[in-house]
């Protein structure tokens, strides 16, 4: 049975594989055997697992006994999380060599990207230049006074990289390629997902009154008093669960049609 189930696996992995160019006729299926290797790597495979009761363990059992999640993610795969995990320590020592005066001469943008790099990992002027900043942001949002400056300071906010309300960035176009368009699409919550919401269970119930003290905690650093902390935390959860009840499911959102409504920009 094992047999099967490795034999079934590694027909898996041939499907899934891109097709090849063409190319000259293929050497005997002998000395393709012999140069080509494994399909399936057996040392992520766990051989004390039936393949019939659980393929998964059986087939990566393996792998996640040697590579257990870090403690600070949620997640852990082989294909993309290690791979993302290496591409940012790559990223992270060109940006610091960029940063240090050690650019590629031959790239343009080098020196633009390690200045910037640098200005993000300035402590100390996160500490006063970046709390000014937040201040700004504070004050403009405490001015606001009629619908017409909310518009126009989400506007701004969005301009500068925070998502008020809605997420507004640019995609390829899903009916064509070619394209690059703008997309608004939902957003506004500050819990991962509308179901965080609007599930009755005593685990989301916890949850909710432990982000409305998040909040309530977070307004009072800003100088809020704390009585005034506490009900403007109740209300955002409120606002935040209105979005959520007009928001489309996980689930919804997986049918490409449903969330495709081409318009114009005066439509």
């Amino acid at each position: 049975m094992h047999r099967t189930a490795a034999a079934f696996a590694a027909a898996l992995a041939a499907a899934c594989s891109s097709a090849p160019a063409p190319r000259p006729p293929e050497p005997s299926a002998s000395a393709r055997a012999a140069a080509a290797p494994p399909a399936v790597d057996e040392g992520a495979m766990d051989p004390s697992a039936d393949p019939c009761d659980d393929f998964y363990q059986y087939a990566c059992g393996g792998w996640m006994k040697a590579n257990p999640i870090p403690p600070d993610k949620s997640r852990w795969t082989r294909s993309f999380d290690t791979v993302n995990e290496r591409n940012q320590l790559l990223l992270r020592d060109i940006l610091e060599k960029d940063a240090a005066g050690q650019d590629d001469p031959a790239d343009p943008y080098a020196k633009k990207a390690g200045d910037f790099y640098a200005t993000c990992m300035d402590e100390q002027k996160a500490e006063t230049a970046s709390l000014q900043t937040l201040k700004d942001r504070l004050a403009a949002i405490d001015a606001v006074k009629d619908p017409k400056q909310i518009a126009r300071l989400v506007g701004e906010m969005h301009l500068t990289g925070t998502r008020g309300f809605f997420i507004f960035r640019s995609i390829q176009d899903a009916k064509d390629a070619r394209q690059v368009i703008g997309l608004a699409d939902q957003g506004g919550l500050g819990l991962p997902d509308r179901d965080y919401y609007l599930k009755t269970d005593p685990a989301s119930d916890s949850l909710r009154r432990q982000y409305v003290a998040h909040v309530a905690r977070t307004l009072r650093l800003l100088g809020t008093p704390a009585a005034v902390a506490r009900r403007d935390a109740r209300r955002l959860l409120q606002f935040e669960t209105a979005l959520a009840e007009s928001s489309m499911t996980l689930v919804a959102q997986r049918d490409p049609n449903a969330v495709y409504h081409k318009m114009t920009v005066r439509e």
